[in-house]
């Protein structure tokens, strides 16, 4: 009964001969435009990463001037740590070059288009 509920979950994912054209194709402008679209997502996580750093300063003088009682102030110090940390990984990420969403998204497409008949194959093959 779930792998009934599965595969009728997983049936629309399947694509025909004009989507798969059509996603091929928006993948492959995706992927020549990479490297500017790239280029500016560092951009903005280097704006973000200026934002945080601000914001930390802002919120240790609030601490030194007492507008800030000391729970408070760390709670707020390891959010914005957090952020800036995932900021940092993000951004070097995209600068190795070891991730490319292009490529990614090309994955998850094929993923999810044989997702239904991957199953129903398997399923057939148990039960034979």
């Amino acid at each position: 009964m779930v792998e009934s509920a599965v595969l009728q979950m997983l049936f629309p994912l399947q694509l025909n001969e004009e989507e798969k054209a059509y996603l091929r194709a928006k993948v492959i402008h995706l992927n020549e435009n990479w490297g500017l679209e790239r280029d500016r997502q560092i951009q903005s996580l280097e704006l973000r990463q200026g934002q945080l750093g601000d914001r930390l300063n802002r919120l240790t003088d609030a601490f030194i001037d007492g507008i800030l009682e000391k729970r408070l102030f760390e709670e707020r110090k390891a959010a914005l740590l957090m952020e800036r940390k995932d900021v940092e990984d993000k951004k070097a990420e995209l600068a190795s070059g070891s991730r490319s969403v292009p490529d990614e998204l090309a994955k998850f497409l094929e993923l999810a288009g044989s997702a239904y008949l991957r199953l129903h194959n398997w399923n057939s093959r148990r039960e034979a």
